[in-house]
C-alpha cells in the first residue's frame, strides 16, 4: 500500500465515481477493532504516527452515537494511548 501526500489522496478521491464510504473498505489500514469502532492508519497522514477511529455505523451527528458505543470508544482510546 502506498502511503499518499494529502494532495495526492484527494486527487485520487476526486477521480473516484464510487458512492461508497471511503472509511468502510480500508480493510488493510485496520490496527485494531472492537464491536463498534475501527482504529485506522490514515492513508494521508498528517504526521507519521496519524490513526484515526472510526465508527462501523454510519451517523451524521455526535448525539446519535449511543452510551454503549460511547463507553467502548473510551475503552478503545485508552487502551491506545497507553
Amino acid at each position: 500500500m502506498k502511503i499518499l501526500s494529502r494532495q495526492e489522496y484527494y486527487e485520487e478521491r476526486k477521480k473516484s465515481t464510487s458512492p461508497e464510504c471511503v472509511l468502510c473498505h480500508q480493510k488493510q489500514l485496520v490496527l485494531g477493532e472492537t464491536k463498534y469502532w475501527r482504529w485506522i492508519a490514515a492513508r494521508a497522514p498528517y504526521w507519521k504516527y496519524h490513526t484515526m477511529i472510526v465508527p462501523k455505523r454510519h451517523f451524521v451527528e455526535l448525539y446519535e452515537i449511543n452510551d454503549e458505543e460511547w463507553n467502548e470508544l473510551k475503552k478503545l482510546e485508552k487502551k491506545i494511548i497507553r
